[in-house]
């Protein structure tokens, strides 16, 4: 399992594949890329999923219809094609939980590392440490100042989703977040966001998901359920959105004594820069959105403006990341 903070270039050093899969609540997805710094979608290819076939969730069972899920992942890996046997693998956001843990010393050994981190969330991760998947990553802020972001999640539902990927005879060498994979996309942003405060808001299948980055450093996630699909937009209005935002708002001028000074969404569909506006009045802070097809270079045809921004934006960041 790995993990992307940091934006993001760091934690793609080797030369990762350029065909990306993502399995979510109500959707498998498959996209193959080539190019170079801005990469240029070839193939690409999703198909719904019915309700109850994957229920995201950090302590049950996710994959609760195996065969349905299965025939859905093997006609979208059909339709893109795959050069090369390994593939990325992105999960939903809920699936896994996201700590940002200050220290004040870095153990130079992995095992002390592992045990003092399993230390710190044990009280805060809902099934024994014994069964956990542990991915880290230490962000160095300053001189002797440092902060590690752990990702945690239950080996057997990270076993649910790889084995998925390996029943088609592909390799899942690289497990993370739709999350992370969205915050490759702010590489083709202002480069503001690496000297501001910026939040990155999410509207994701089934959940919500914050991140902070503040000096370009990932210092804040939250991801909620909510009852929210991909292609729905009712009740989805400023206010309510900026209910969701606020707290973590509130919490990062709480912990840091500073506001945010950029707010990024992604997941509108169509653009949408009334609610945009409409957000930065409330928050008092410039808001705009992240548009996935501003940043490939040519985009296969197949797929709408807000299919490509709700369902391919995590795959096509991953793809600049890694680039």
């Amino acid at each position: 399992m790995a993990f992307v903070p940091e934006i993001l270039k760091s934690f793609f050093e080797p030369a990762f594949p350029r065909h990306a899969i993502s399995i979510s609540a109500d959707y498998v997805a498959s996209m193959r890329v080539s190019g170079g710094v801005t990469p240029a979608v070839e193939n690409l290819a999703c198909l719904p999923l019915a309700s109850g076939v994957v229920v995201p969730s950090h302590s049950n069972p996710n994959i609760l219809d195996r065969a349905a899920m299965q025939r859905a992942l093997h006609s979208v890996v059909q339709k893109t094609g795959s050069l090369r046997k390994e593939v990325n693998l992105l999960i939903p956001d809920t699936v896994a939980r996201v700590f940002v843990i200050p220290l004040e010393h870095v153990p130079t050994q992995s095992g002390d590392m592992v045990q003092l981190l399993q230390f710190r969330v044990k009280k805060s991760i809902p099934f024994p440490l014994e069964e956990a998947a542990l991915a880290y990553q230490i962000q160095t802020l300053g001189p002797d100042q440092h902060e590690v972001v752990l990702t945690v999640m239950q080996r057997s539902i990270l076993r649910e989703y790889e084995s998925a990927v390996e029943a088609l005879g592909l390799d899942p060498g690289f497990v993370t977040v739709e999350h992370f994979g969205v915050a490759g996309l702010m590489e083709k942003q202002p480069a503001d966001w690496k000297t501001k405060p910026t939040l990155l808001f999410r509207l994701a299948p089934r959940c919500f998901t914050t991140s902070i980055f503040h000096d370009g450093f990932l210092r804040f996630y939250r991801a909620l359920e909510r009852d929210y699909s991909v292609g729905s937009s009712a009740g989805l209005t400023a206010e309510v959105l900026f209910d969701e935002i606020y707290p973590s708002l509130a919490y990062f001028q709480d912990r840091f004594e500073r506001r945010i000074e950029k707010i990024l969404l992604s997941g509108l569909g169509v653009p949408n820069e009334p609610l945009c506006q409409a957000i930065q009045k409330l928050a008092e802070c410039p808001t705009a959105e992240i548009r996935a097809e501003r940043s490939v270079s040519r985009l296969a045809s197949g797929a709408s403006t807000d299919q490509v921004n709700q369902v391919f934006a995590p795959l096509i960041g991953l793809e600049l990341a890694a680039a």
